[in-house]
């Protein structure tokens, strides 16, 4: 007997059978696949590895869902709506009820068909990197977050730099000053070692004030000025610098009193930029505009060296009152001003549009102390030495580039200071994540540098010299082949330079120098100018 229950089962079975397989071989489009997938717990991060907002969701419901739908489903799961995203996202923002886990509520709704995407309300946070160094909330100069009083964010913005680069030992930063002392052991691990000594003695660097390689600090101020470029960072102990990283190279020019001359030098200029000197800070100056001086740092400019100096401490406009190097306003030399904790020029700092490219901070500025511990000093002394590290950092990235370049990017990626504007070019206190940034525009790209050739002294090129000219084929022209036979005359002083720490750039009052001399300023042994009243006053 004929049953139609028993004819049409067969036949629906086969049927739905038949319409699954095709089903499942025809590609769903992007919409009915989403429609019919639910999301997948994998899709989340594991539970408390990422930070998020405790008790809250970011809630997308598909199309056409009314408002009551919605409620009635997130009543359901234990959430409610805190309320609906501004803009094109279709986010609502929920709040969990009670201490439910922000994960297991989101899975729960991604499980109803009305929603169409569930997640934690995750943290976000600026690109900062904090070394664990003990004193590093003392800094404000690299991060300044009102601890002294001053204005947040009155920095050099380096932490948003130290994602990029913290610096690295390959990279060489020749302090040309007082000398290092490396026994303190925020410098220690940051000394450079010369891999090519000349067998002199020169392991480390060199003393031009006493003409060997014995690497001291009888001043202190090239001490403050290493930590400030480069005390090791991150080691959990004392101060960072705004390199963590980096091969200190000391070259002493500046004796007991902090003062030297232009030929010492001029000759460690020329020795940093033939042992491998990527960066040159000079934090002192003098007066006289010295050719020698001049000539020394346009030297090493061509060989892609950068040269940090500082502006001075005398409160004027270089305009009026030259003070070199900063005065020499050469293509690729950083002329450095200083700021304070406001963003302000310091009421100390020598300044001038034509002259200084930039500020940085420079009183109270938290670094190494000779023969250990740590100190606050003062002066663009201590500004010159944070742009020197940025330099640093911007070299560690693309040691190729020139000096132009940096010098271009740093001022360019300035922050601006109505205070600053038109007593520095660039109307603003150095910033390095804004430099390191643009550094890496394709505009700012330098092309790949070819290392000189020959083994002369001081690295000497190997090229096909041009034909020689006659001073007799064209008239008016001096005799150059007698020129060079003769012997060159000998200077008939030393020229001196001071360093600019605050007082630290005066007159010893010896009596060796003549009263007037414009190469100095007043007596250093003055109370107001006291190095030792100053320090132990708090005034220096």
């Amino acid at each position: 007997m004929f049953s139609p229950r028993s004819h049409v089962i067969p036949v629906l079975s086969s049927f739905l059978s038949y319409l699954l397989v095709m089903l499942l071989c025809v590609p769903f489009t992007t919409t009915a696949r989403a429609n019919l997938l639910v999301q997948p717990v994998s899709l989340f991060p594991e539970p408390h590895n990422v930070p998020e907002r405790e008790g809250e969701l970011l809630v997308r419901f598909r199309g056409g869902v009314s408002q009551r739908d919605k409620d009635t489903i997130l009543a359901t799961v234990g959430v409610k709506k805190i309320k609906q995203l501004r803009g094109g996202s279709g986010f609502e923002k929920v709040e969990l009820s009670g201490v439910r886990d922000a994960n297991t509520a989101a899975l729960e709704l991604l499980m109803k068909p009305q929603v169409e995407f569930a997640e934690p309300n995750f943290l976000i946070s600026k690109n900062d990197l904090t070394p664990n160094d003990a004193q590093f909330n003392e800094q404000w100069a690299l991060r300044n977050t009102g601890q002294s009083g001053g204005q947040y964010g009155a920095d050099i913005n380096v932490s948003s730099a130290w994602p990029t680069t913290t610096g690295s030992p390959a990279t060489v930063i020749a302090v040309i000053d007082s000398g290092i002392d490396f026994t303190h052991p925020d410098l220690a691990n940051n000394q450079w070692t010369n891999l090519n000594p000349t067998g002199i003695g020169d392991l480390h660097g060199w003393d031009y004030i006493t003409d060997d390689g014995v690497i001291k600090d009888e001043e202190g101020h090239g001490t403050a000025i290493a930590g400030i470029i480069a005390a090791e960072g991150n080691n959990s102990a004392g101060v960072s610098g705004v390199m963590w990283r980096a091969s200190l190279m000391s070259l002493r020019v500046l004796d007991q009193g902090g003062n030297g001359d232009v030929a010492d030098a001029v000759e460690a200029i020329d020795y940093a930029v033939t042992n491998g000197a990527q960066v040159i800070n000079l934090s002192w100056g003098t007066a006289a505009e010295s050719m020698a001086l001049k000539d020394a740092i346009q030297r090493a400019i061509k060989r892609h060296v950068v040269i940090v100096c500082s502006a001075g401490n005398g409160g004027k406009d270089l305009s009026v009152a030259p003070y070199y190097p900063a005065s020499f306003n050469l293509k690729g030399l950083i002329a450095v001003a200083a700021s304070d904790n406001f963003d302000q020029l310091a009421s100390w700092s020598n300044w001038g549009a034509k002259s200084i490219d930039v500020a940085a901070p420079g009183t109270n500025i938290l670094t190494t102390r000779m023969g250990g511990g740590y100190w606050n000093v003062t002066g663009t002394s201590a500004a010159a030495p944070l742009v020197s590290g940025i330099a640093g950092l911007m070299k560690t990235i693309r040691r190729s580039t020139n000096a132009q370049i940096i010098s271009k990017v740093i001022s360019e990626g300035a922050r601006p200071s109505a205070s600053l504007s038109g007593r520095v070019s660039s109307g603003g206190v150095a910033n390095a994540a804004n430099a390191l940034a643009k550094l890496q525009d394709a505009a700012n790209q330098a092309p790949p540098f070819l290392p000189p050739g020959g083994n002369g002294t001081g690295g000497g090129f190997t090229a096909t010299p041009p034909p020689p000219v006659s001073s007799g084929s064209i008239t008016g022209l001096p005799n150059l082949e007698q020129a060079r036979n003769e012997q060159p005359q000998q200077p008939g002083a030393r020229i001196p330079i001071q360093s600019n720490l605050m007082c630290a750039d005066c007159d010893p009052g010896s009596g060796n120098y003549p009263v007037g001399d414009p190469n100095f300023s007043t007596a250093r042994t003055r109370p107001t100018n006291d190095w030792t009243t100053r320090c132990q006053s708090g005034l220096a």
